[in-house]
């Protein structure tokens, strides 16, 4: 449960126009995750079978800007190919017999180059030769417990 108290001006909130990260290759960390059953998930109209990752830019001028890659967790779907290819991203099996635990992504980093689609922002490719050590929480940690500043 959250519980946080605010002392905001009176000024009505307007729709914000966030920056896109530009079109070139970035580091990436996947900051959240979204379910259907999530506020964000549906917003986002996630259906069943599906979750989404939000990836913000690590370092440089553009950090903290951030996208949204949308997984396919349904493996008879066509989109279950690019669901795979994030999974081999970030170091998590992809081959053979394995598990999907959305919550090991947290934390987890990964070299694309982005497009934009309209006014949306988009993994175009995955720098596969660029090798990450990637965070691997210690058995029994709650990913909710770890802080990522250091």
């Amino acid at each position: 449960m959250v519980n946080r108290k605010y002392n905001m001006d009176d000024n009505e909130p307007e729709e914000k126009k966030f920056d896109l990260p530009s079109q070139r290759e970035h580091l990436l960390q996947v900051t959240d995750i979204f379910t259907p059953d999530s506020e964000m998930g549906q917003k986002l109209k996630l259906g069943e079978n599906e979750v989404s990752a939000q990836l913000e830019v690590v370092g440089g001028d553009e950090e903290g800007r951030t996208l949204l890659n949308r997984c396919n967790l349904d493996q008879s779907e066509k989109g279950f190919f690019f669901t795979r290819l994030f999974l081999k991203a970030i170091g998590e099996p992809y081959k053979g017999q394995f598990d999907i635990e959305t919550d090991r992504w947290i934390g987890r980093q990964v070299y694309a180059t982005v497009k934009h689609n309209g006014k949306y922002a988009n993994i175009d490719t995955y720098n596969f030769d660029k090798k990450i050590e990637q965070y691997k929480a210690p058995v029994g940690t709650d990913i909710k417990d770890v802080s990522w500043e250091t």
